[in-house]
């Protein structure tokens, strides 16, 4: 016997969705940070090259350089 309101949603796959434009911007700013720091560790070494240095290769600020 079947009991109204027991039997559970089928189970759907998950689909796979491309990211939104906030993540995409989040990865693009994660990937110019690792570009400027690896360019400027290249060029000035890593005992010479700043936060400061970093942030303003990257046109970003201190405070959004040390978010990602």
């Amino acid at each position: 016997m079947k009991v109204a309101g027991t039997s559970a949603p089928p189970e759907t796959a998950p689909t796979a969705s491309r990211p939104g434009l906030r993540e995409l911007k989040k990865q693009r700013t994660r990937d110019l940070l690792l570009r400027s720091a690896l360019e400027l560790f290249t060029e000035r070494g890593y005992e010479e090259t700043t936060v400061d240095d970093v942030a303003e290769a990257a046109d970003v600020s201190q405070r959004t350089f040390f978010r990602y």
